[in-house]
């Protein structure tokens, strides 16, 4: 169904024109011979001819009419979501909120320019005890070219992430600890953290997309003087790395996930109790 007509507005609020159309036809009806704004929530590039009180059509009437048509037609977005959730993307077999076997997530809601992803002593904490042992977990940007079938031994970085980069955590069960860093095309950068069980409570990480989207910032820290949430990339002490400008103007991107095991470990992944939520996600300070 149609919509019977379009009103055009001045500002004062007299009527200009009104538009009516059926499946073949768009009729036009001029009523003033004075300048317009459309008042209508459709932006409809259109010329006015001031000594006539006409509207030279062509074109325009073409795009109006496949404007109005799609209006009608097309399905209604779905809401974007407001924060972070885990959501299974394959290949291996999801059981409930469990795999157990090498497989990828994403985070549902994307990240924008000008945010920052906080990896909060929790969360890091709650993936510890989640991971299994001799388990690999990676986190990055998503890269237009990847799928997932991007997998790859426990030991090795998989492919699919914006740039080359992503952070990486390692449970290593011989020495009751989580080692953690940040890879570029699958190289440790800046060398990495080895921190105890009972030292996990105090690390951190992050990663940002800066205001006009042409840098990506990644940084992790075992330091009380590093705060996830407002320390600033520049003022960081902790493990860092940057593209520098890329020229690449992202206003988001996906943030993707890689869980990966040893062979002879017979563990699962449980997504469960790993809490990532809007807390997750500030400004870049």
């Amino acid at each position: 169904m149609y919509p019977t007509a379009l009103n055009v507005y001045d500002a004062s609020g007299n009527k200009h024109l009104d538009i009516k159309h059926d499946d073949d036809y768009i009729h036009i009806h001029s009523h003033l011979n004075t300048n317009f704004h459309i008042n209508s929530d459709i932006n409809i590039p259109t010329k006015y001819d001031g000594e006539t009180g006409f509207i030279n059509i062509a074109e325009e009437l073409k795009i109006l009419k496949n404007m109005i048509n799609s209006i009608n037609t097309s399905e209604p977005e779905p809401p974007e979501a407001t924060e972070f959730t885990w959501s299974h993307l394959g290949p291996a077999v999801l059981t409930g909120t469990t795999v157990s076997n090498k497989t990828w997530w994403d985070l549902d809601k994307p990240l924008y320019d000008g945010k920052r992803l906080v990896l909060t002593p929790t969360f890091i904490t709650q993936l510890y005890y989640e991971m299994g042992d001799w388990s690999d977990f990676h986190i990055g940007l998503k890269a237009d070219d990847w799928n997932n079938t991007s997998v790859s031994n426990y030991s090795s970085a998989p492919y699919g992430y914006e740039a080359g980069l992503k952070l990486r955590f390692y449970r290593n069960a011989s020495l009751n600890a989580m080692i953690f860093s940040i890879m570029y095309n699958g190289t440790q950068q800046n060398g990495f953290y080895n921190v105890p069980i009972g030292n996990i409570g105090i690390t951190k990480g992050f990663i940002e997309i800066t205001d006009n989207g042409n840098r990506l910032n990644f940084g992790i820290s075992d330091s009380s003087s590093d705060n996830a949430s407002t320390t600033s990339y520049t003022n960081w002490t902790g493990k860092k790395y940057t593209t520098f400008d890329i020229q690449r103007n992202f206003t988001s991107k996906d943030i993707i996930m890689y869980w990966s095991k040893a062979g002879n470990y017979t563990g699962v992944f449980n997504t469960a109790n790993i809490a990532i939520g809007a807390s997750n996600e500030v400004d870049v300070p």
